[in-house]
């Protein structure tokens, strides 16, 4: 993980030489030479393939170990800078004994040497491991005749391979590793249509690394065409075998012109080999058809726009391919159908995962094992599998350098667990992973890298936003497994798991440790009470086991449990370095040993009776998050925290009592603050606000203190503003509302605003969002005017108060695709959605049966579609 620890390195040496305004006690010109040469190491390895050779894997490790030297000789001068002069926490004071940053400098200065030496000797080259580079021979898991084929995909290709659409068509199929992409490939391009169709049919595998001269041959072997033989290693070709490359893809063209063809280039991986291959495939308006499989959207998307995409299976699906790969047939024996449609549930939908299980199982067909398999699916599998292993490692493998610790922190996460992608890039940041880009915000950069690893079928989408944007975000359990395999040989990360046996000097190199909650929470809250006791007791051993990690860990980075933490009294940390501090306490009181973490970024604490005003000296803070703080102030030490980018606290207060407040130049987002005053001081201190959410209580007379009207539309980089109201504001304060025009997502409610006043909305350029919960408007009739909402994607309306009449012309709403009515009893509301041509989506949530009926007839008639949910139905749009 060379990469991560120098990207992370890079950060804190960026600091260092901008201490404004903190000074930091090191020399500049030793950070100068140290940050020089995390640069060229770094510009070394993004040059570098993702397959490179061993030597250079090597260089990785050392690059790697010197990187975390470097964090561990500089974080720890700044944490004795910053500290108080109290005792230190009795764990972190003696355990860690970082180098000297002149021997780290000196190390660095030696790989550098290292480096060089490697590159004059030409030991670069990148190492071909692929076992089917430019082979026609297709990988073995799309020969397996046990499988589960979408019918509606088979047909959808189907039609296009035998359409009438004369223009060569590529048609791709795309999904993660081991989904069946191949599998079904292979299905049509044996299908007996098929073959009678095209006069020629050639397949060939491209994979990672991949030769132009060796998938020529390959087609031509495929079609028969005679060629010369002499193998090629790609190495310092002669003009003569120059000449042979390019006659042998003159013979393929030729071979293809005039001819109706079909050509599979199974596993593509990235978008230039398509640019390399293109101009052998003759396009004759002739119907020929080119049928590709990719793991990564972007490449499908780069060669057609239009693409299938394999998903995973349901449970009907899943438990019909393990009866049929491990007994032939929709059969298993009485005594295993219990636990057999455990263990197809527990492969999440993933073929190959069915196929390769139901292989291990037909070898042991006792109950007993079964539940072996069924509680322990994954490590068996990876374990007991090589193919399996191979295929689904093949992912991260290739993946760029700065992805691959995005990828694995994902094992952070407990099993099956729902991620918020916001929380997620804030993390991110927090580590350090991401290399800043010029003219982006690293939250921008960060949202790149999630768009990435969706694309390559890494990370699924679990809820998209209202923005269209992915919410949540989850990985398959395989994945996962690859990723906690990969992230604890990288000394990236170590998660403790009930009953683990750990090791405490393999804990103290780990970066990163995660609690999962099954070490701190009952596993079977129904045990009988007799067992209560040593259940118990159980449970304390555990805690025991997990406190004595955590004080082992001297260097570790990031502490992370998604459950309550069962310590009342101090809590046991072993690091004075942690960066990522995020868990829930069962004492209220918050943790006085947290503040000598002087270098934390990241601070998520939950069930706080207040925050102290020494929280200042967290000079690093990137992102609090704080709930439950009813009513409490934030002190002023909040606003010494220049670094600050996320604020979430729990219906707090914010003062700008001091006459010295700093700027918060980076504050992006301030989330849950009670009665947000728009005093032009504190608008003065949050200059690049993003994202504000606050709610409103005070009586009517006081609203005339919080400058609402006048000076809300100056946090002029604010793109969304939620508002709630406990108590409804008087008409004429709220009709004079001035909006930012940067706004592009807006929530109110509560505060019944007559409809007729909707301009003060509907003139926003950029709004694209927009979400009217419980009586944020109130009136019989709303009639939008013209020139307004020309930018709306998302409508949502909640219990409007008296809203009969909502009249809508062709000419409103141009934008609009989705829309979504809660507790709405709107007379003739399908005239309205009929008006919005743009419209895609409606969902309705208790509305009355004839605008349920209304809107299912207009879905009848095509081209809306129309979702009635349940009464009981929960509405997550809220959020």
């Amino acid at each position: 993980m060379a990469y991560a620890a120098l990207a992370s390195l890079l950060n804190i040496t960026e600091q260092i030489l901008n201490p404004d305004p903190y000074p930091v006690p090191f020399m500049n010109k030793q950070i100068e030479s140290l940050q020089e040469s995390v640069r060229s190491l770094l510009a070394f390895l993004e040059s570098c393939s993702p397959n490179s050779s061993q030597t250079v894997k090597s260089l990785e490790i050392k690059i790697r170990d010197i990187a975390y030297k470097a964090e561990d000789a500089l974080e720890c001068q700044t944490a004795k800078h910053f500290s108080r002069d109290s005792t230190r926490d009795k764990y972190a004071k003696s355990r860690v004994k970082p180098q000297s940053l002149e021997k780290v400098i000196e190390e660095f200065d030696s790989i550098k040497q290292e480096l060089k030496k490697i590159r004059d000797g030409g030991s670069l080259l990148e190492q071909r491991i692929s076992p089917f580079a430019g082979s026609s021979k297709p990988a073995s898991r799309g020969n397996n005749t046990a499988v589960e084929i979408d019918n509606d995909m088979k047909l959808q290709i189907m039609d296009r391979l035998a359409g009438q659409r004369s223009t060569l068509e590529v048609i791709p199929i795309v999904g993660m590793g081991g989904i069946g992409k191949t599998t079904l490939a292979r299905t049509l391009f044996n299908d007996q249509s098929v073959i009678d169709r095209f006069y020629i049919r050639a397949w060939v595998t491209i994979s990672q690394e991949y030769r132009v001269q060796d998938v020529v041959r390959s087609l031509l072997d495929e079609i028969k065409v005679n060629l010369n033989t002499e193998k090629d290693d790609g190495t310092n070709p002669s003009k003569e075998k120059l000449q042979d490359k390019k006659d042998n893809m003159d013979k393929l063209y030729k071979s293809l012109y005039g001819r109706r063809y079909l050509i599979v280039l199974d596993d593509v991986w990235i978008t230039k080999a398509w640019d390399d291959l293109k101009m052998l495939f003759p396009n004759n308006g002739n119907t020929s058809r080119i049928m590709l499989t990719t793991r990564h959207r972007k490449v499908a998307t780069y060669i057609e726009r239009s693409y299938h995409e394999l998903k995973l299976l349901n449970e009907d699906m899943s438990w019909h391919l393990f009866c049929r790969a491990l007994f032939g047939q929709d059969y298993c024996p009485s005594e295993l159908v219990q636990i057999g449609k455990k263990i197809a549930k527990n492969c999440r939908g993933l073929p190959l995962a069915i196929v390769v299980i139901a292989g291990l199982l037909s070898k042991h067909m006792t109950e007993e094992y079964w539940e072996h398999v069924a509680d322990n699916l994954n490590p068996v599998l990876i374990k007991n599998d090589i193919e399996c292993s191979e295929i689904l490692s093949l992912s991260y493998n290739y993946l760029p350098h700065h992805l691959k610790p995005c990828f694995l922190y994902m094992g952070v996460f407990p099993e099956d667990y729902e991620i918020r992608v916001s929380k997620l890039i804030k993390l991110w940041i927090a580590e350090g992973f991401l290399v800043p880009v010029i003219s982006k915000s690293l939250e921008t950069v960060a949202e790149e890298c999630v768009e990435d690893l969706i694309s390559r079928n890494l990370i699924l989408v679990r809820r998209q936003g209202s923005n269209g944007k992915p919410k949540t975000c989850s990985i398959h359990d395989l994945l996962r497994e690859i990723c906690l395999r990969e992230a604890s040989k990288e000394k990236f990360l170590y998660v403790l798991n009930r009953y683990i046996n750990f090791d405490p000097e393999e804990a103290n190199n780990q970066r990163r440790l995660s609690i999962h909650p099954s070490v701190i929470e009952d596993e079977d809250s129904s045990s009988d009470e007799d067992d209560s006791s040593s259940d118990d007791d159980t449970k304390k051993n555990d805690i025991e086991v997990l406190f004595e990690v955590m004080r082992s860990m001297s260097l570790t980075r990031s502490f992370i449990s998604p459950a309550s933490f069962p310590c009342e009294s101090e809590f046991p940390f072993g690091s004075e370095l942690l960066r990522v501090l995020e868990f829930e306490k069962e004492s209220d009181k918050f943790p006085e040993e947290i503040l000598e973490l002087v270098n934390v970024r990241y601070l998520a604490l939950d069930h706080l009776d207040g925050i102290p005003s020494s929280i200042s000296r967290f000079w690093n803070l990137q992102t609090l998050i704080a709930s439950d703080l009813a009513g409490e102030d934030l002190p002023s030490g909040i606003w010494d925290l220049t670094q600050l980018r996320h604020l979430q606290i729990g219906n707090c207060y914010l003062r700008a009592n001091r006459k010295k407040c700093r700027v918060l130049k980076n504050l992006q987002t301030l989330s849950g603050v009670m009665n947000f005053k728009c005093k032009k001081k504190i608008i003065a201190r949050i200059p690049n606000l993003k994202k504000l959410k606050t709610t409103y209580d005070s009586p009517i007379w006081e609203w005339s203190k919080y400058f609402l009207n006048n000076n809300l539309v100056h946090l002029s980089k604010l793109e969304s503003l939620t508002c709630h109201f406990d108590v409804v504001p008087n008409e004429t304060f709220l009709q004079n509302l001035s909006f930012p025009s940067s706004l592009k997502k807006l929530t109110l409610r509560g505060c019944r605003i007559p409809w007729e006043h909707m301009t003060i909305i509907g003139v926003l350029p950029n709004l694209e969002v927009l979400k009217l919960q419980s009586e944020a408007f109130q009136g019989p009739v709303w009639e939008p005017k013209e020139e307004e909402f020309l930018a709306l994607k998302f409508l949502f309306i909640e219990k409007p108060v008296g809203l009969q009449e909502w009249r809508a012309e062709n000419s409103h709403f141009p934008c609009l695709k989705h829309l979504i009515l809660r507790e709405c009893n709107v007379e003739e509301i399908s005239s309205v959605i009929e008006e919005i041509a743009s419209l895609e989506i409606v969902e309705l949530y208790k509305c009355s049966p004839a605008i349920n009926d209304s809107c299912k007839e207009i879905q009848d008639n095509g081209g809306i579609k129309v979702i009635v949910h349940p009464s009981k139905d929960r509405d997550d749009n809220n959020s």
